[in-house]
Order: structure tokens, then C-alpha cells, then sequence
């Protein structure tokens, strides 16, 4: 996201392999496709956690947590792993209600990540989400999310 709260336009053929100690990576409206998500997997191939914080105005689909890991298995679908030390996911937002059906959907996927490969082992949500979660916690690690990095400039957050 821009600084004056914009998009920003992805370039999937500019990403180059240039970050590779960086572990952490913080995305805010910027990845919204299996294409999009794959050019931030070049570039950063050692995420270990993954942050979400999509703005007021994002797509619903980025405030949901099956939707984000149905982007990852999708690429796995396909032949690829993303993240391969992929071990946390951060969504600072989400719905409050889950249905069953969406936990287990959720539930499935993670089986699905695990199954691939994929070391992936903790969700970080908020609060209000973390209580629908509790079930979940039988497969993977649910935390409540809280933002955990320095916030330097005036116009982030």
C-alpha cells in the first residue's frame, strides 16, 4: 500500500531472489492472486511467518483466513511450495463468525499444507477470531495476534 493509502501495481516478472536472510514478511494490500503470491515467494523464499494486515478497504477475501491459505494450497496444487519454511501466518483482521463449514475447510487445508510439506504450525489472530478458532488447536498452534514490529512512520497504521 502506498502512503496515501493506494495500491500498489506488482510487477510478478521484476522479483528477483534479493532478500534471502529476511524471515519475516508483512504484506498490507498488496497480494491478492496465486500470481501475486508466487512473485513475493522469488523474492522472499525464507519467510518462516507471514503477516497480513489489509486495510478497511481491502477485498473481503484478504480479512479471511481460509482464503489466504487456500492461495498457498493452490500454488502446492500446482507443483510449487510456497514459503517452504512458512511455519506462521499473522491476519491482523477477520471475521468474527466462523461457520463448521469454514472450519472444516480450514481445518483440511492445514492438513492439506502439512501433508505437502509445508511446516506450518501456528495462526496469530485477532482476538475476537481466536475464540471461534479453539477447535483448531488440536492441529496447529492458535495465538492471538498483536503487532509485534516498530512502527516508524506516521501514515503506517
Amino acid at each position: 500500500m502506498s502512503a496515501d493509502g493506494g495500491s500498489i501495481t506488482l510487477n510478478t516478472h521484476a522479483f528477483e531472489p534479493n532478500f534471502l536472510t529476511l524471515q519475516h514478511l508483512v504484506l498490507t494490500n498488496v497480494a491478492r492472486t496465486v500470481a501475486e503470491f508466487a512473485a513475493f515467494t522469488r523474492s522472499f523464499p525464507n519467510i518462516g511467518r507471514l503477516t497480513f494486515e489489509p486495510g478497511e478497504n481491502a477485498p473481503h477475501s484478504l480479512h479471511s483466513v481460509d482464503r489466504i491459505l487456500g492461495i498457498i494450497i493452490a500454488n502446492v496444487a500446482n507443483g510449487g511450495l510456497m514459503w517452504s519454511k512458512l511455519a506462521s501466518i499473522a491476519l491482523g483482521t477477520s471475521r468474527e463468525y466462523f461457520s463448521v463449514a469454514e472450519l472444516g475447510s480450514t481445518k483440511a487445508t492445514i492438513l492439506q499444507l502439512q501433508a505437502a510439506g509445508h511446516p506450518i504450525r501456528r495462526l496469530l489472530l485477532p482476538e475476537k477470531a481466536h475464540a471461534a478458532m479453539v477447535e483448531m488447536g488440536e492441529l496447529i498452534e492458535i495465538e492471538e495476534y498483536d503487532v509485534d514490529w516498530p512502527r516508524t512512520f506516521e501514515w503506517w497504521g
